[in-house]
């Protein structure tokens, strides 16, 4: 047995010993009693294809957030896009840097937001632009 095991190079009987783990880890592959992964029909927990979460404790979910909240989250978010298109040298957005960044939300209102038509976006015209979009209180 061990002969015949030092006959495979090592590298592939490693890979079959991590493939059969892997299975087994899986629930493909079963060792006598059935896996509770092996068949996801007989799990109540398994909702249209989906392994639904355990309802929250009591008194444990959050609130919703206020107006407020959302508004800062939306322009910290705005300003990680406009950060990582921007152009180091004049800290502006050109439609090829915001491109190149996958900004689709600059790209697809860039004339609008654009209100120098200088074909730059200042951070101060995107705020602007997403602040005036916003629903008001």
């Amino acid at each position: 047995m061990k002969a015949a095991f030092r006959s495979f190079p090592r590298g592939v009987a490693r890979m079959y010993v991590g493939a059969a783990l892997l299975a087994l880890g899986a629930g493909t592959l079963t060792l006598g009693a059935p896996c509770a992964l092996a068949s996801p029909a007989l799990d109540p927990r398994v909702v249209a294809g989906f392994v639904q979460p355990p309802p929250d404790r009591p008194g444990t979910t959050t609130p919703p957030p206020t107006l407020e909240q959302m508004v800062r989250m939306i322009k910290r978010d705005m300003r990680r896009y406009f950060d990582r298109a921007e152009n180091p040298r004049t800290h502006r957005v050109s439609r090829q840097g915001a491109r190149r960044a996958h900004w689709g939300y600059a790209l697809e209102h860039f004339r609008a937001m654009d209100r120098r038509r200088d074909g730059e976006l200042s951070f101060s015209e995107v705020w602007g632009y997403v602040r005036a979009h916003l629903p008001q209180r």
